[in-house]
């Protein structure tokens, strides 16, 4: 199968090639490489550096393709904020070239990465059919990426899912990125031998994804029943949510180190509590999760520990 991940030498899209090219698939990335790293790609898959949001330029690499996965996106809530044309330019824009890149390519199937973060600060367990209201130029972007999706299957029968996916965490996180993860960040002070910085009070919850079962997801998805791929979003997490508090307590006991964390102010936008509820993954793709998140901080603190 040819398939083509915008987004493929970063975190979650690296993951995701390597996952393709074990199953035999021919890869093609797409990646302007302002967070995604070169490094990432493995050789020997063809890597197009370039803006997805250029449709004059990214237009041409979907020509043959089977299959397209859309990962590619500034995924940070306090860059949005901060530099909202510039995030728009890539998560708003960057979405309606590549669907409009598919289309005239005439994909089969298409798999949208959207977020968490249309639900914005709704109580209770997020479920996907509640009423989005996201708090961010993120969050707004990546719920007009969904819509986008959802009129082109109206419009043009279009195939695909919209993915959302709860604060995902694993080996390959930048720890330098200025407006990094809680995860990565958390590691980049334990590795300094210093306390973690928590933004508020710590009582924050997240749903927090191991990379490899979200990966399974977003391949589960790509293979569900075409009668069900109309555009609809995806809850794809654990579906159990920890404190941010208690995810320091984690990563120190990871770590082996017994650091009391520092309190900062709380980052504007930032939402209180998430957690998924994934009874239609379950349903649709027969998603479940496999990685604990002790064995999965576990992991991810050796792989930034040493990276």
């Amino acid at each position: 199968m040819r398939v083509v991940v915008t987004g493929g030498a970063g975190f979650i899209g690296s993951h995701l090639v390597d996952r393709l090219l074990a199953r035999g698939d021919l890869v093609t990335v797409v990646d302007d490489l302002s967070t995604g790293r070169r490094e990432n790609v493995p050789a020997g898959v063809a890597l197009i550096e370039a803006e997805v949001a250029d449709l004059d330029v990214i237009g041409p690499v979907f020509a043959g393709a089977d299959l397209v996965f859309h990962l590619a996106a500034v995924a940070s809530v306090p860059r949005s904020i901060a530099q909202p044309l510039t995030v728009h330019r890539a998560n708003g824009q960057g979405v309606l070239s590549v669907l409009e890149a598919c289309r005239a390519a005439g994909v089969a199937r298409v798999i949208v990465v959207s977020s968490a973060a249309v639900y914005g600060n709704s109580a209770g367990v997020q479920q996907e059919d509640a009423c989005a209201k996201p708090e961010s130029f993120y969050g707004i972007d990546k719920l007009a990426g969904e819509m986008y999706l959802q009129a082109y299957h109206r419009l043009f029968g279009m195939t695909g899912l919209a993915i959302r996916p709860f604060n995902v965490y694993g080996p390959r996180q930048p720890l330098d990125a200025v407006y990094g993860s809680v995860i990565p960040r958390f590691v980049a002070r334990l590795k300094a031998g210093l306390p973690v910085q928590i933004e508020g009070t710590g009582e924050a919850t997240r749903d927090f994804t191991y990379v490899a079962d979200l990966v399974d997801g977003l391949l589960r998805a790509a293979g569900a029943d075409a009668a069900v791929m109309n555009g609809q979003p995806v809850n794809l997490a654990v579906g159990h949510a920890i404190s941010v508090l208690t995810l320091a307590k984690e990563l120190a006991a990871a770590a082996g180190v017994d650091l009391k964390p520092l309190h900062g102010p709380a980052r504007v936008g930032d939402i209180l509590h998430s957690q998924a509820d994934i009874s239609r993954a379950k349903k649709l793709l027969g998603y479940a999760p496999q990685v604990s998140l002790k064995e999965g901080l576990a992991i991810t603190y050796r792989a930034l520990a040493h990276a």
